[in-house]
């Protein structure tokens, strides 16, 4: 079903905005603030939102916002909640981003420039920028500035993250769109989908969103184990020797960082013991998974 604001405009966009949420009363207005500022003319582009099954005050807080369209996919998923917005987005392009993401204010502007010079068979992938949030660990800040969000790199190895993704609907149509039974990892997968169809992938430093960095360590083990979750739904890995491999994966790539040359275990002992904890996190996962246990929604 969608709700539509009453000030929206009737002219067609060029380009859709799209952010699915779930629960997301605490960080939802700030990235819906920023949008009613952008520097692009507001009828050169629309703003959706998939409500995906929230039971707090979400969608009350979204229809304050003028020129917002709110779209309701109760089935779990925010890759559900993608394709939904997908199939009744009016812009030629659509631009992703996350409930908790504050975008520059020249980000569907820069965006638009890119969709233009670039054309549709092309996935652009725009920089993501980490804050601390009040409260947060500056010790956990470092870790996620070092290992999450490398956009570039993601690119460069045929990967995006949704926080800043911009694409033809038409090329998302080619591939099938994300695979909507995943609660994470959807994002890779399609990308990867993408990047074999012969389409460009192609890193845009100038269209930024800013992103929280995590405030605990229980939000970054959480995510890992959401990560842990969507490879084993794209895997497949049902035996135990595939969620041995999947697991080895996972400590090897933390085993990595660790060999940073700017990480000192001495100096740095706060920040050497998070990947440890994620040691733990991900081998807690891995056994929940075997035996049968469904993975964590995004």
């Amino acid at each position: 079903m969608s709700i539509r604001s009453e000030a929206i405009t009737e002219t067609t966009p060029e380009i859709s905005v799209i952010i699915p949420v779930w629960n997301g009363e605490r960080r939802i207005a700030g990235g819906l603030e920023a949008l009613q500022q952008q520097t692009l003319a507001p009828e050169m582009f629309e703003v959706i939102v998939v409500d995906n099954g929230s039971t707090d005050s979400t969608a009350e807080i979204v229809k304050r916002f003028a020129n917002v369209r709110l779209l309701g996919e109760k089935r779990p998923g925010s890759y559900r909640a993608r394709n939904h917005a997908v199939a009744n987005a009016r812009g030629r392009f659509v631009l992703f981003t996350d409930d908790d993401c504050i975008p520059d204010k020249d980000w569907v502007e820069k965006a638009l420039e890119h969709a233009r010079r670039h054309g549709e068979n092309a996935l652009i992938g725009g920089h993501i920028k980490l804050f601390r949030t009040d409260g947060g660990s500056d010790t956990l800040l470092r870790y996620e500035q070092t290992s999450y969000f490398k956009q570039e790199w993601y690119l460069a190895n045929e990967r995006c993250v949704t926080a800043n993704w911009l694409c033809s609907r038409a090329l998302l149509d080619k591939v099938g769109g994300f695979n909507g039974e995943l609660f994470s990892g959807g994002d890779m997968d399609c990308a990867k989908r993408i990047a074999r169809s012969g389409a460009a992938l192609i890193y845009a430093p100038d269209m930024a969103v800013n992103h929280p960095s995590r405030a605990r360590l229980g939000a970054i083990l959480s995510k890992k184990r959401r990560v842990l979750g969507g490879r084993w739904q794209r895997e497949n890995r049902k035996s135990f020797f595939g969620m041995a491999r999947m697991l080895v994966h996972e400590m090897l790539g933390e085993m990595r960082w660790l060999r940073r040359p700017d990480i000192n275990p001495e100096r740095d002992f706060a920040l050497v013991a998070v990947p440890f904890a994620i040691f733990l996190a991900s081998g807690y996962e891995a056994a929940r998974l075997r035996l049968g246990f469904p993975p964590q929604r995004q």
